[in-house]
């Protein structure tokens, strides 16, 4: 696992997010692109954690929503790089996030549990 750290955004749309250092994603984009030689798209949102999926979830009339907006919180990534169908991503750890999803009433992880998508092969052929 390695340690990192991010700034927490919050957005009207219901959107919480944990922007990470791009470095991050790169390093694995590379990585990704050198072994399998193949194209791939980078995420259209840079180098995040979904922390609440304002898609999915609705939270924004909670009391605690807002609260921790722009704090640094700190995460752990695993340097494994998994894939299904399209995608590729880091696996994510941190108490933090779960404890900010449990109180706005969340469980403790979005339907998809926190990660960093490093890149995807949507609408590529070859």
């Amino acid at each position: 696992m390695y340690p990192s750290s991010g700034k927490l955004l919050y957005y009207d749309t219901g959107w919480v997010v944990l922007y990470a250092h791009h470095s991050i994603q790169d390093y694995y984009y590379g990585v990704l692109k050198w072994l399998l030689k193949r194209r791939y798209n980078k995420p259209r949102h840079g180098c995040h954690i979904t922390v609440v999926s304002g898609k999915y979830e609705q939270c924004q009339s909670h009391p605690l929503w807002m609260k921790h907006h722009e704090e640094i919180i700190d995460f752990e990534y695993d340097p494994i790089l998994y894939t299904a169908d399209t995608t590729y991503w880091l696996n994510v750890y941190s108490p933090k996030l779960t404890e900010i999803r449990n109180g706005l009433g969340l469980t403790d992880t979005p339907f998809w549990p926190f990660h960093i998508t490093v890149a995807n092969r949507k609408n590529l052929n070859g």
